[in-house]
């Protein structure tokens, strides 16, 4: 085989690899379109199915009010009603009356069914990123983890975490990972 048949055997091979690449590129690009990110002030947060694959009548109600309507993180709790079957359970203030900078995120209209398994699942990653409560049932069904994500300075966050049994008791702990400024 002469050079010149050879360049273009191989030129014409990686052709479809090249275009393959760039479907790729386009593929990965952003799935969500942050400019329909809603932000909101008062949320119903449901629970998440449980380990026997049902959904349990477990909710949070939440109402968060701004100091500064210029400043997206100057909201503190005001509300914070968790319903366990219809049952409520009061929460004490202490365990929530004094955070602030939360922020209730929500993306509206998510469709999968035209995604591919790729684009599905960058689309959840980011969907799973957004900033609001999300309530966990653990395998015993006998409490609920609540976590939310809370953004701190220097671009970083931290998440706050409840767990709340059936009976009413209630843990509250926040981690922070590790960062520099």
């Amino acid at each position: 085989m002469n050079r010149r048949h050879f360049l273009t055997a191989a030129a014409t091979a990686a052709a479809p690899v090249a275009m393959g690449a760039q479907a790729g590129k386009e593929e990965e690009g952003p799935a969500l379109d942050w400019q329909q990110v809603q932000s909101h002030l008062h949320y119903t947060a449901f629970c998440e199915r449980a380990p026997n694959g049902e959904y349990p009548d477990i909710r949070l109600e939440i109402g968060l009010k701004r100091s500064d309507p210029e400043a997206p993180s100057s909201t503190r709790l005001e509300l914070f009603k968790f319903t366990w079957e219809g049952r409520s359970i009061p929460i004490p203030e202490r365990f929530w009356k004094d955070l602030t900078g939360l922020a209730v995120e929500t993306y509206p209209g998510v469709d999968f069914k035209n995604l591919s398994a790729k684009q599905a699942w960058r689309l959840q990653q980011q969907l799973n990123a957004l900033k609001k409560p999300r309530l966990h049932l653990s395998a015993e069904s006998g409490t609920v983890l609540v976590e939310w994500m809370r953004s701190e300075e220097c671009d970083s966050c931290s998440t706050i975490r409840w767990i709340i049994s059936k009976n009413g008791t209630v843990l509250r702990h926040r981690h922070e990972p590790h960062h520099e400024c």
